[in-house]
């Protein structure tokens, strides 16, 4: 199973290995001093960053997990009397960060002559400790941007060299232990630092863990509309969720066998006035006949509704509706887990997923949820110790990851389907589906349809996506090549056209464009777009061998030009050790046109050698074919041009 699987389930990676944390001791060997150290967490976590957050010259450190707690801080307390030196480095003629930057610290271990700058020193009274500043220094990870040294014992610093990352060394005198310094690319002096005092003091709390719980409600920050999921009453009248658009929707999933399904029916019933005063409808969909350890006899549902006097609508659940309602929250709920029963989704009057409960639903809680679904549709304000701003956005799950999370999983149809619903909801703009993106949802429709051989929707998609978008590339490009598949070569050409207008330097692209532009007829514009490619790059093979091609075959004669189709012609099969059949087979062509017969036989005879022992059957008749024609002295002109494949 794939990890991204394992995680996405709610399964650690890790397989509940404990942190560890190893010691440099100086010998080959380092120790392990996990446990004593304190820092053997039976975390899953992810990311280590190391900072002086208290200011008091020594390392703490944040750890990130993936489960709970997600967050550790330990502050380093362990009291020795050793030294340090900080320093923040600002580039002026490199990056102002200076990431890359090296900085060698000289510090003396026992009192000597002051050594002069960049000289050489003796060792046996100088150390250098060497630090890297990184962008990222860790999976997942980046530390303070401050370099960090200890210096143990040692209170005397002799100077500092930078190597700053466009190549310049800079040497800093004057520095003292345990002091901070802004050291400015350039100046050749470091700048002293007041120790400022931490603003925000963290409080020592031990974490703690909820109680597992049968219940769990999730409002989601990203609301997709629910799939249109069919569903038949217990009289068996066909019904299809969504069909109460314009009020809020609770679909919830029960069994008559599921004392908790039970509990929860009846607290419904119990609360349906205050439930019918906010205008909410109720769809209680019964899955007794999807169990396998249980009768798909309906009697003891009946039965149940009867006794409750259940007020709301009751139906019975298909197997396609679980399956889609299973997509939904595998898509929006990034831990998946399998749908409990009882579970419930609550629609809002847009048809949007608003909110997904586990286990059985607190109906106070959905009151309240109800009444203030426009204002949990809002961006979620997160509260923090810290001023600040968001610089981007949250990622928002969109429709498109509901479609491609039921193509993933096999519901190909379905995706298909939730898209067509959703590009018919963007259509019309209804309220609360704003943010859709009606090209992208066209574009998605039109790449499965594609996929699955529908070529004539698939066109359709495609087109719709750019009269919403002119300018969308794969759109452009995906149309562009199923018009050369379907022959209609000229409407290729404008669309390759267009795309060229995004990016010419696609040599690809134009290669594209000049077969198409051959395959229409248009031979002229055919070369001058080979032309262009080998301009910008002389040893694509394929372009120049085309070119050559056109140049020595095509009929008309004003087209045709000999001259240069041997020169390209000779270079392509030099490049192959004149082996490549087909290459050859363009310089024989090449020759007749000049009139060089003889040599034009050689070679094609020689092309025909190389393509049947290759088992090139296609390519051997043909140049056999041409092979008499140049015994005969006449050159080879193609009726309608030829090109590589």
């Amino acid at each position: 199973m794939a990890v991204g699987q394992l995680i996405r389930q709610g399964r650690s990676w890790s397989g509940h290995e404990r942190n560890c944390c190893f010691l440099n001791t100086g010998a080959v060997r380092m120790a392990d001093v996990s446990a004593v150290s304190g820092l053997d967490f039976l975390d899953d976590a992810r990311a280590v960053a190391t900072c002086d957050w208290d200011h008091d010259g020594d390392l703490d450190l944040w750890f990130t997990n993936r489960g709970a707690p997600r967050l550790r801080f330990l502050r380093n307390d362990c009291g020795n009397m050793n030294h340090f030196l900080a320093v923040r480095l600002q580039g002026t003629s490199c990056n102002r960060d200076a990431i890359g930057a090296r900085a060698e610290l000289v510090v003396r271990l026992d009192e000597g002559v002051r050594s002069v700058e960049f000289g050489v020193r003796n060792e046996a009274k100088y150390s250098t400790l060497v630090k890297t500043l990184h962008a990222g220094d860790g999976f997942l990870a980046q530390s303070s941007k401050w370099i960090h040294f200890g210096l143990g014992e040692r209170e005397t610093v002799d100077q500092l060299v930078v190597r700053w990352p466009d190549g310049r060394r800079e040497a800093f005198a004057d520095l003292q232990a345990d002091r901070r310094y802004k050291l400015v690319q350039g100046s050749g002096r470091a700048q002293p630092l007041p120790d400022a005092p931490r603003t925000v003091e963290l409080d020592t709390t031990p974490p703690v863990f909820p109680e597992p719980s049968e219940r769990a409600r999730v409002v989601l920050r990203s609301r997709v509309p629910l799939p249109h999921m069919s569903y038949d009453d217990f009289e068996g009248v066909r019904h299809v969720v969504g069909e109460h658009a314009g009020q809020p929707t609770l679909v919830n999933l029960w069994a008559s066998w599921c004392q908790p399904c039970v509990d929860e029916l009846g607290d419904l019933t119990d609360q349906s006035e205050q439930l019918r005063q906010q205008n909410v409808e109720i769809v209680a969909l019964c899955v007794d006949p999807l169990s396998e350890a249980r009768t798909s006899d309906l009697s003891a549902a009946k039965s149940l509704l009867a006794r409750l006097d259940f007020p709301f609508l009751a139906a019975v659940a298909h197997s396609g509706a679980i399956d889609q309602l299973e997509v939904v929250q595998r898509t929006l709920i990034d831990v998946q887990q399998p749908l409990p029963l009882p579970s419930s989704f609550l629609i809002d009057p847009q048809g949007r997923v608003a909110v997904i409960y586990k286990g059985p639903v607190d109906v106070d809680q959905l009151l309240s949820d109800i009444r203030e679904l426009d204002e949990l549709d809002e961006e979620p304000r997160h509260t923090q110790p810290f001023d600040g701003r968001r610089l981007v956005l949250p990622h928002r799950k969109d429709p498109i990851h509901v479609a491609l999370t039921f193509f993933a999983g096999g519901y190909v149809q379905q995706a298909i389907s939730y898209l067509r619903q959703c590009t018919d909801i963007a259509s019309r703009r209804l309220p609360g589906h704003e943010q859709m993106d009606s090209a992208e949802l066209h574009y998605f429709l039109g790449t499965l349809l594609q996929q699955q051989g529908d070529a004539e929707r698939s066109l359709e998609a495609y087109r719709n996506t750019l009269q919403i978008n002119s300018d969308h590339r794969q759109a452009l490009r995906n149309l562009a090549y199923a018009y050369v598949e379907r022959g209609e070569h000229g409407r290729a050409v404008d669309h390759f056209n267009r795309l060229l207008q995004q990016t010419s330097n696609d040599l690809k692209l134009r290669h594209d464009l000049a077969r198409a532009l051959e395959q229409s007829g248009d031979a002229a514009q055919a070369v001058a777009q080979y032309r262009a490619i080998l301009k910008l790059e002389p040893r694509m093979v394929s372009a120049a061998n085309n070119l050559a091609w056109i140049l020595a075959t095509h009929p008309d004669v004003e087209i045709r030009d000999g001259s240069e189709a041997v020169r390209l012609a000779e270079f392509l099969s030099q490049a192959s050790n004149f082996q490549n059949p087909m290459a050859l087979d363009t310089l024989a062509a090449a020759y007749a046109e000049q009139g060089r017969f003889e040599d034009a036989v050689q070679t094609a005879e020689k092309s025909l050698e190389f393509a049947t022992a290759g088992d090139q059957q296609e390519q051997a008749a043909a140049t056999r074919t041409r092979l008499e024609l140049y015994r005969s002295k006449t050159p080879y002109h193609e009726k309608h041009g030829k090109t590589e494949n």
